[in-house]
């Protein structure tokens, strides 16, 4: 994940603790003014249940992308340590003597456990965002759209309920930004298969080319070029001391 994606993704964060903050102030007026009409405790529930109901869903969708954040953020920086890792052994540990690389090796422990077959997509059917992107050439925004971004697009679209269909356009750049499926996109943006539906009917329509045309001047990234790994848990210990950048500390 990129920083820009990361960014992109704090900031949904923050988007949703506004929202939560609203909701709470709106369940609070509700709770105040019917109080004041003297009405029951039942009439106060009934009165706040639908707002209670979308307060949960967006404290639901909060945890969720809080710990999504969390889990790409700790990959990143076992990445970056494994990338560490790799330039210290290819630019030092050849040049030195059999025991300082045994040294080094020993304050390695790290183990990779590999869990299942390389994945295959399902029905050997192809990506067809990426396939329309490859199609035609163009690179794919870097991030979610911002607020000014999507007011760019916004006139171009169906009006969908709360905020459909603008997550529906960030996951269509999602996917085609990461290579992911509509399954493990669908716990950040919403229902696959809206999004799917959506991306189809741009496409026949035209709306698709329309889209990229009006975010011509967006940051974009290339389409990633996809290394299919089976499914790996990577456990184990790296000693603080083969990361120490010059020489390698050995006694």
């Amino acid at each position: 994940m990129s920083d820009g994606d990361q960014e992109a993704h704090a900031e949904r964060i923050a988007g949703l603790d506004r929202q939560i903050d609203a909701m709470k102030t709106s369940i609070a007026a509700v709770i105040v003014a019917t109080a004041k009409q003297q009405q029951s405790a039942d009439a106060i529930a009934t009165a706040t249940t639908a707002l209670n109901e979308e307060l949960q869903q967006l404290e639901g969708m909060r945890a969720e992308a809080a710990a999504w954040l969390a889990e790409v953020e700790d990959a990143d920086r076992l990445a970056r340590d494994l990338r560490t890792l790799a330039d210290l052994t290819r630019d030092q540990l050849v040049d030195m003597k059999l025991e300082e690389q045994s040294e080094v090796l020993g304050l390695l422990d790290v183990k990779v456990f590999f869990e299942g077959p390389v994945p295959v997509r399902a029905g050997g059917r192809v990506c067809t965002v990426q396939s329309w992107y490859k199609s035609t050439g163009a690179n794919v925004p870097a991030a979610d759209l911002s607020d000014e971004q999507w007011a760019l697009v916004s006139h171009l679209l169906p009006i969908g309920r709360r905020d459909r269909v603008r997550r529906s356009v960030d996951a269509i750049f999602a996917k085609a930004r990461t290579g992911g499926s509509w399954r493990m996109l669908r716990e950040e943006y919403g229902s696959a298969s809206t999004t799917s539906k959506y991306f189809n009917e741009w496409v026949v329509q035209g709306v698709r080319a329309e889209l990229d045309k009006a975010l011509a001047k967006v940051e974009r990234v290339p389409l990633p070029v996809l290394d299919l790994l089976p499914p790996m848990r990577i456990e184990g210990r790296v000693d603080p001391r083969v990361m120490l950048s010059g020489e390698v500390c050995v006694r």
